[in-house]
């Protein structure tokens, strides 16, 4: 049974190839494999196609990774000499991020919408008209018959208001009123 490499050992040999031999951590420690370990994976690598493929893999995304940082690095600046900050744009940018006058945009929309409540209430409310109207006294130069009517017509309105279900919703309170007399159903057979 053959073993591959790990990705541990994949990235000591990255690393090892990555780095000058004369840059060596601070506290002592050694991040390279050591020398027989890296003589046993160098041998391993040149024998197995799947690791050698898989560190082949590694090497190009990291230098693709690193050609792509450089190049968005140098487009960058180049975009920052073209196009240099105007100092009104930040003095601009600066005025509109200060509080306090966040503070007072808010304070004034406050005011616009309250204002319209306020004057309304400052009006006088209109005296409420009363709920049922009381026929004015005869006067002679009335006709009896137009009083007559008048008072018909107060009694019916009355009468339509204080009734239980509107005149629209009657029919459908009774539902039975309007049927058909079942005796006079003819019955049908087949």
């Amino acid at each position: 049974m053959k073993f591959h490499l790990t990705r541990n050992q994949l990235s000591d040999v990255l690393f090892e190839d990555a780095s000058p031999p004369d840059i060596a951590p601070a506290d002592g420690s050694t991040l390279a494999l050591s020398t027989s370990t890296n003589n046993a994976v160098h041998e391993h690598l040149s024998h197995c196609l799947i690791c050698a493929g898989e560190l082949a893999s590694l090497r190009h995304t990291f230098s693709s990774f690193r050609d792509t940082s450089i190049a968005f690095a140098s487009r960058e600046q180049l975009r920052a000499r073209l196009h240099p900050v105007a100092p009104a744009d930040a003095a601009q940018r600066s005025f509109l991020l200060q509080p306090r006058y966040w503070a007072a945009g808010a304070a004034a929309a406050l005011l616009l919408a309250v204002l319209p409540l306020g004057l309304q209430h400052r009006q006088p409310a209109p005296q409420a008209a009363t709920a049922v109207a009381t026929p004015a006294p005869a006067t002679p130069a009335q006709p009896v018959q137009s009083i007559e009517s008048d008072e018909a017509l107060l009694n019916d309105i009355n009468q339509q208001l204080s009734a239980s279900v509107p005149t629209a919703m009657q029919p459908l309170a009774d539902p039975t009123a309007s049927a058909p007399n079942s005796t006079s159903l003819t019955q049908r057979s087949n």
